[in-house]
C-alpha cells in the first residue's frame, strides 16, 4: 500500500519535456511509481486540474543567518518562498556566509558584514561548516538547505578584512579550510568580488581556490568584479579563472547595472555562448525584477571598507576622510584590476544616481524605510552622501537598500527577458524576508512571476527552476518528476498563479500553488500551511 498516490496528474516533471497525464505513487520519502496506478495508498489527492512539478529550487538565497533560528521564526520569514512551491533553497551566495568562522574576533567581523541579511539582533559565533550545517539541521529549516562555502568567510578566518594579498603560507591556510568544507558537503565555493574582504583577491588567488573546485567536480559562482563600467573584465575574469582551473563556473545574478550599460548584456550572453562552445562549463541565475538588494556599504569605495563597517564609520566621523571617500564617489572611475590600490570596480552611485538607491531597512528611523537617497537628502536638507553617511552612522552601519535600473525597467524589459530566456539561465530570487525593513518582492514573488509573465512555456520556466539548477550545483536525486526522485512536488492551479507583492507590499503572498511536499511530507494542502523538517543536503 502507498503513502499517498496523487492521482489525475497533469505532469510537468522538470526535463523540458510536454507535459503528460499519470498518477504518482509516494512511498516515505520519495516517488516510488509513475503510471496507471490503481492500488490502494493511504491517502489520495485529486491533481485533476492542477499541473504538478518537482518542487522548485532557489540558486540564490541569502537565508544564511536565518536558518539558524528556532524553527517558527525560519518558516515565518520563508513562507513567501514555501507558497510559490520552493522546496530547495541554495545558501552561502555571493561570497557572504557566516562559516567557516574560527575565532570570536573574526565572529566579529562577519557579524558586522552580514548585518543586513540577518533578523535584527543576530550574531554570528565560531563554528567550523561542518557544525554550521550541523546548527542548521538541528534548526529544523522548514524546507531543503543546499550551502556553497563563502570565499569571504574563508578569507576573513585568514587575514581578517586586510586589503592585501594573501601570502603562500595564509593562502594554504585557505585552501585547507575550503577542502574541509567541500568534505563537510559544501556544494562548491561563491565569490563576492565587490564585497570585503572578497574585493581584496586577486585573480591568481581565486583561480588556486577554484583548482581544488575543479579536482572535487564541484562549483565555483561569483558576484563578479563589477556588473556596470567593468562588466566584460570582469566577465573575462569569471571565464579565465574557468580556463586555469577547469572549474565549472556559475555567474550569480547576471545583471548589468545603470540604464547605460544595459546594452552590455547582449555582449555578455555572446561572450558566454563561445565560452560555452569552446567547452567551458558556464551557466548563470537570474532575479526577474529590474532593481535589486544589497547592503548600503556597497555604494562606498573598497579602500574606504578595509577592516570592515565599524571601520568605515570611523572614517565618515573625520571630515578630512569623508572628503575624500565623498570625493571618490563622485569622481573615480571604475577599474576592474581594483585590488592593486585604490581603484573601484562598481561605483554603483555613479551607475545609476542617488535617486535610484532606496533605504530598504533601518532599524532607528523607520520613517526613511522605502525612499531613496535623493529623497532622504531632501527631508533633511543635505547633499545626497552627507544625508545617507550620517543616516549611516546613526544606525551603525545596519542599512539595507534596494537599487533600481537593474538590466531595465518597467518600461524597457528586453534585456531581462533575455537573460530569463537565455539557454544558460536559471531562476533565482537573490531576495529573503528578515522580518524586518521591507524586503526584495522577489523573495515572495519571484518564481511566481516567471511561471506566469515570461516568454517561456511553462515547461520550459520549470525545467529553468528545477532539473537545470539540480544539475548545475550537483544535488542528487531532485528536480525531477521520477521513480525513485525524492518527492518534492508541487502543485498548481496553473490558470490563477500570479506574483502579488511589490515594493510598497512585498509580503503579499503568491497565488496558485495549492499543495507542496517536501521529501514526501505534505506541507501545504490547500492553501493550509503545515510545518515539516527539512533536510540538509550535503553534497
Amino acid at each position: 500500500m502507498w503513502d499517498l498516490i496523487i492521482a489525475n496528474s497533469k505532469i510537468c516533471d522538470g526535463s523540458g519535456r510536454d507535459i503528460y497525464t499519470a498518477d504518482i505513487a509516494i512511498q516515505g520519502e520519495r516517488i516510488a511509481a509513475i503510471g496507471s496506478l490503481l492500488g490502494k495508498a493511504k491517502a489520495t489527492i485529486d491533481a485533476s486540474g492542477l499541473v504538478v512539478t518537482p518542487g522548485l529550487i532557489d540558486a540564490h538565497s541569502h537565508a544564511d543567518c536565518l536558518l539558524t533560528l528556532p524553527a517558527e521564526k525560519q518558516a515565518e520569514c520563508l513562507r513567501g518562498k514555501l507558497y510559490q512551491g520552493v522546496s530547495t533553497i541554495i545558501i552561502g551566495n555571493c561570497g557572504l556566509g557566516i562559516a567557516p568562522c574560527l575565532t570570536e574576533q573574526v565572529a566579529t567581523q562577519l557579524t558586522a558584514l552580514n548585518a543586513w541579511m540577518a533578523p535584527e539582533g543576530f550574531a554570528v559565533t565560531p563554528k567550523t561548516f561542518d557544525t554550521f550545517l550541523q546548527t542548521i539541521q538541528n534548526a529544523e529549516p522548514p524546507l531543503n538547505v543546499a550551502a556553497l562555502v563563502a570565499h569571504g568567510a574563508i578569507r576573513a578566518s585568514v587575514l581578517g578584512l586586510a586589503a592585501r594579498s594573501a601570502t603562500s603560507s595564509e593562502l594554504d591556510r585557505m585552501k585547507g579550510l575550503l577542502q574541509d568544507a567541500l568534505q563537510a558537503g559544501a556544494l562548491g565555493l561563491s565569490s563576492g568580488l565587490i564585497y570585503p574582504p572578497g574585493m581584496y583577491a586577486p585573480p591568481d588567488e581565486l583561480q588556486q581556490l577554484a583548482k581544488i573546485i575543479a579536482s572535487s567536480n564541484k562549483i565555483y559562482t561569483s558576484h563578479i568584479r563589477g556588473s556596470s563600467e567593468t562588466l566584460p573584465q570582469a566577465v573575462n575574469e569569471l571565464l579565465e579563472l574557468a580556463r586555469t582551473s577547469g572549474a565549472r563556473v556559475h555567474h550569480s545574478h547576471n545583471e548589468a547595472v545603470g540604464r547605460r550599460y544595459w546594452p552590455q548584456i547582449n555582449k555578455t550572453l555572446a561572450t558566454y555562448e563561445r565560452a560555452s562552445d569552446e567547452g567551458i562549463r558556464i551557466s548563470f541565475d537570474v532575479f526577474p525584477y529590474p532593481m535589486a538588494a544589497t547592503m548600503m556599504t556597497a555604494i562606498y569605495p573598497p579602500w574606504a571598507l578595509e577592516g570592515g563597517p565599524q571601520a568605515l564609520l570611523q572614517r565618515l566621523k573625520s571630515n578630512q576622510q569623508r572628503q575624500a571617500i565623498k570625493e571618490a564617489i563622485e569622481t573615480t572611475p571604475s577599474r576592474w584590476d581594483s585590488w592593486k590600490g585604490r581603484g573601484w570596480p562598481h561605483n554603483l552611485v555613479k551607475a545609476t544616481g542617488w535617486e535610484s538607491i532606496y533605504i530598504g531597512y533601518v532599524k532607528r528611523n523607520k520613517q526613511f524605510e522605502g525612499i531613496s537617497i535623493s529623497e532622504l537628502a531632501s527631508l533633511t536638507c543635505k547633499d545626497p552622501f552627507d544625508a545617507i553617511s550620517d543616516l549611516m552612522l546613526e544606525e551603525d552601519a545596519t542599512i539595507s537598500m534596494l537599487i533600481y535600473e537593474i538590466s531595465g525597467d518597467e518600461t524597457e524589459r528586453s534585456y531581462l527577458d533575455a537573460l530569463v530566456e537565455h539557454p544558460l539561465s536559471m531562476i533565482c530570487s537573490d531576495a529573503e524576508d528578515y522580518g524586518r525593513g521591507l524586503p526584495h518582492p522577489a523573495a515572495y514573488g519571484a518564481f511566481a512571476r516567471v511561471l506566469r509573465r515570461s516568454r517561456l512555456s511553462f515547461e520550459q520556466a520549470v525545467h529553468k527552476m528545477t532539473a537545470r539548477t539540480a544539475a548545475t550545483f550537483g544535488i542528487k536525486d531532485r528536480g525531477l518528476i521520477s521513480s525513485g526522485m525524492y518527492a518534492d512536488i508541487a502543485l498548481f492551479d496553473q490558470t490563477n498563479i500570479e506574483d502579488t507583492a511589490t515594493v510598497r507590499n512585498p509580503r503579499s503572498l503568491a497565488s496558485g500553488l495549492k499543495y507542496l511536499l517536501i521529501n514526501g511530507q505534505l506541507t501545504i494542502s490547500n492553501g493550509e500551511y503545515r510545518q515539516i523538517k527539512g533536510k540538509v543536503l550535503r553534497c
